[in-house]
């Protein structure tokens, strides 16, 4: 049997749909097996359509498919011949490695990082914290406002751009951040970032020196901490009340510190809402001891209890405050779209540094989260979501009374997306990894918060997202959670 009439047989036998795709299965499977043998000249992609019933064009999209992966070779005026070789065997002569396990030397920076914990995408667990809810996001929304932002020529969009980030996203956020948050600013003073970890990199790689003392909330979990022990700065944790951080504590424990990281809409993970007059109080400071704040503002979108109160940077009349925002938390995780509002001439500098490390940030997302913030579509989601969360956020209390009500004392903080729940009984640090590896194994994810509290009385804090949970894998979260409390009594 002729190489056409084995094409053919097969062509005929092959279930694939797509008839480039077929050709290009039957056309591998007949050269990897032998059938054609090394060398052998193919069919003319006239021939072969005309013999197969598809079009010249399919046979040659599989030729060049496949010349691609290495099955077929052409030779200008020649034609197109199975190659000498198979893919998988073009590269057996070359070295492989002796010692797998051979690791270079790292430098002292790679040192210290490499000894900090990663934290890792895992399955989705009830109570999950750190986690919005993808199930919500308007795809419908984004696919239109995409085509929108892309469709046609976009030059303007292909070509390196300003290392602050796209200007129409920059217009954007000035708009946003005015009625979302009461800032003030103008579009050169925001640098566009990949994500809330990169923002605080950029800034604290500016302008922290080694051994310069950081103020971090009590229970800080944001990346500020990762990046203030990667460039040498003495963190110094500030106590916590019910109005936020504790300026004169601060003041007590490093009153000539570089700067102060806060999260007053809701200290990330324990969700403390900073009072007006601690916000004031923390200016206050900075002016005096010619200090920054750097104001991350996780949470803010989402205040269910008071009313939301305007960012810092809003306040600031000395220039003494960077602002943080982010898309993730109202979009998806995965975003990784931050920016930074910073003073005019510091801003500057901030974008100068950002050409150095990386150009630009990526522009794939920014004309379409430009186009969502112009014609109010980011808006109607975020009020959307607030709807959303806050039932979820009822629905967890109740949950907890109905199953949990003896074993855990639960608080919810009045803003963000996790509650904080203390044991009853006293726990100490291996009970509470016993705890957490049982609620592992009823699928309930926890997390232990370190705020200070439980040294003294043995009830540690363990932090409850409800983001990601809805009502019903809420209440279904709280039963499995009371047989794993069940489970470690017995």
């Amino acid at each position: 049997m002729g190489l056409e009439a084995r094409i053919q047989t097969a062509w005929a036998e092959a279930s694939e749909p797509l008839l480039h795709r077929r050709l290009c299965l039957v056309l591998r499977t007949l050269i990897e097996d032998g059938t054609t043998p090394r060398g052998q000249r193919m069919p003319a992609t006239r021939l072969l359509a005309g013999q197969l019933g598809c079009s010249r064009n399919t046979v040659r999209q599989a030729y060049d498919q496949l010349i691609s992966e290495g099955y077929l070779v052409s030779h200008i005026r020649g034609g197109t011949f199975a190659a000498e070789l198979l893919p998988a065997r073009r590269f057996d002569k070359l070295a492989t490695l002796l010692d797998p396990d051979f690791e270079t030397a790292l430098s002292c920076y790679g040192n210290e990082l490499d000894i900090l914990p990663m934290s890792v995408a895992t399955q989705r667990r009830a109570f999950w914290p750190h986690e919005t809810d993808a199930r919500h996001f308007p795809f419908q929304t984004m696919i239109r406002h995409f085509a929108k932002s892309w469709r046609g020529s976009r030059e303007d969009v292909l070509r390196d751009h300003d290392p602050a980030g796209f200007a129409p996203l920059r217009r954007a956020i000035a708009t946003f951040v005015l009625h979302q948050r009461g800032i003030v600013c103008e579009p050169a003073d925001i640098i566009v970032c990949n994500g809330t970890a990169a923002s605080f990199e950029l800034i604290i790689k500016l302008l922290l020196d080694r051994n310069d003392g950081v103020w971090l909330e009590e229970a800080n979990c944001s990346n500020a901490a990762t990046a203030v022990h990667m460039a040498g700065g003495r963190a110094m944790v500030v106590p916590m009340d019910e109005q936020g951080i504790v300026v004169e504590q601060g003041i007590v424990r490093a009153p000539s510190a570089r700067m102060a990281i806060v999260s007053p809409s809701t200290c990330y993970p324990v969700g403390t809402v900073m009072s007006l007059e601690r916000r004031q109080a923390l200016l206050d400071w900075a002016r005096h001891a010619n200090a920054l704040v750097i104001e991350d503002d996780y949470g803010c979108e989402f205040m269910f209890e008071g009313t939301s109160q305007p960012a810092i940077r809003a306040f600031d009349q000395s220039g003494r405050v960077i602002y943080i925002g982010s898309f993730s938390s109202y979009l998806f995780p995965s975003l990784r779209v931050s920016y930074v509002i910073a003073p005019p001439a510091l801003a500057r500098r901030i974008a100068n540094l950002r050409y150095k490390l990386e150009f630009h940030p990526p522009m794939g997302m920014q004309p379409v989260i430009a186009s969502m913030i112009e014609d109010g579509a980011l808006a109607t989601h975020i009020r959307r979501m607030h709807r959303v969360y806050a039932a979820r956020r009822a629905a967890l209390a109740s949950a907890f009374e109905r199953h949990l009500s003896d074993h855990f004392l639960l608080r919810l903080p009045p803003a963000g997306l996790n509650a904080i729940a203390r044991p009853k009984a006293e726990m100490g640090p291996g009970e509470v990894r016993r705890l957490v590896q049982c609620a592992m194994r009823h699928d309930v994810g926890l997390t232990p918060v370190s705020t200070g509290a439980e040294t003294a009385t043995r009830r540690p804090a363990i932090l409850l997202g409800f983001g990601a949970t809805d009502e019903g894998e809420i209440d279904h979260g709280a039963r499995r959670l009371a047989a794993a409390m069940q489970e470690l009594a017995g």
